[in-house]
């Protein structure tokens, strides 16, 4: 009994060091959260064991079996410190940032299951006494359980500045997420009429609508944004300007929040050259895609800075490539645009420009 008492008041001990630095704390505070979350994720099976009647089921491969598997190797990326990009004048703010996106995760995926109670199902399952959940958290985004999860891991990965992590979590995590509510998507519309609707209102993982939409926008103001965008990286490229890739990340990160119609590159053209000379000549864009296209750009930004302060010798070559998509980009054949169709659309004939 005694052993086991000094053994307690050693975790004890320890766990009040931990709490009185920054990085303690936030170690401390990433392993709650986790617990909590696999705790909720243990309630929804013996909640789904008791159930109720099954319509349809359709087993998918991504799971709580291979979010797990994708779990265990994310931590081992931030226990053996692979990938980690020391930056000491950023840790604090990218620690920062990363706790608020934890936290956010998981009060979000705790909402979530919460809101969705019993028509929770490992696998893309309906009910016979299925609901459509759009209430609480669901008002806000359609995948919340997805969502937080998504939040946490760039949360941990930049707490930890771990450069692998936060790119396993982009390019592995995020598509087996978009993959799994696709799924998911497709059985809601099917057995639920006003869920079309619903999607389009709503974001699926951030709490931006990516429904139909269409926007008048100058010709020559959507050029200016294509061209200025792609020598910037270009600059960039031949001058190893970091802080210019980052510029980039910026503007397009805020066209994705602003709209395409609000971007900060089309915003100075029409505040500028067109208050001198006035066109005529509009073009009508598809917002959605152009939102997808510039967050999958923001998204490569941020690979490609990440990639310079990891390994530089790789990272500036990945920013060519980078640079080579965005001059296709900017003669008219967007890439990330075609993709969104294709995806749309559930085809890759969208990939052509026949579609």
């Amino acid at each position: 009994m005694s052993t086991n008492l000094v053994q307690s008041a050693g975790l004890f001990d320890q766990l009040a060091q931990d709490l009185q630095t920054f990085p303690g704390f936030a170690r401390v505070l990433v392993t709650a959260c986790t617990v909590s979350v696999l705790a909720a994720v243990l309630l929804n099976f013996i909640l789904a064991r008791q159930g109720h009647a099954v319509r349809s089921r359709k087993k998918s491969t991504v799971e709580t079996g291979s979010m797990l598997l994708f779990l265990a190797g994310f931590y081992a990326l931030i226990r053996t410190r692979t990938g980690v990009y020391d930056v000491p004048a950023m840790y604090h703010p990218a620690a920062d940032v990363g706790l608020i996106l934890l936290l956010l995760g998981t009060v979000v995926n705790l909402m979530g299951r919460f809101a969705l109670g019993r028509n929770w199902g490992n696998h893309v399952v309906i009910y016979e006494d299925h609901q459509l959940v759009t209430r609480g958290v669901y008002h806000f985004v359609r995948h919340p359980l997805y969502a937080g999860l998504i939040w946490m891991f760039l949360g941990a990965a930049l707490i930890f500045q771990n450069g692998a992590a936060l790119l396993a979590t982009l390019f592995l995590f995020l598509p087996g997420m978009y993959y799994r509510g696709k799924q998911e998507e497709k059985v809601l519309a099917a057995q639920f009429p006003e869920y079309e609707d619903y999607r389009d209102r709503t974001g699926m993982f951030f709490p931006i609508a990516m429904g139909p939409e269409t926007a008048r926008v100058p010709r020559p103001a959507f050029a200016f944004c294509r061209i200025s965008l792609t020598l910037m990286l270009w600059l960039a490229w031949g001058f190893h300007l970091l802080w210019l890739v980052a510029a980039v990340l910026v503007i397009l990160a805020a066209s994705v929040a602003l709209k395409v119609q609000r971007s900060p590159m089309i915003q100075l053209y029409q505040q500028t050259v067109l208050r001198i000379k006035p066109t005529l000549h509009y073009e009508l864009l598809d917002v959605p895609a152009m939102r997808f296209a510039h967050g999958l750009g923001a998204l490569m930004a941020l690979g490609v800075i990440i990639g310079i302060l990891i390994a530089p010798v790789g990272g500036w070559y990945g920013l060519l490539a980078f640079c080579l998509l965005k001059t296709i980009a900017a003669l008219g054949y967007c890439p990330a645009s075609k993709l969104f169709a294709c995806m749309q659309k559930g085809g890759c004939c969208a990939l052509t420009r026949r579609c």
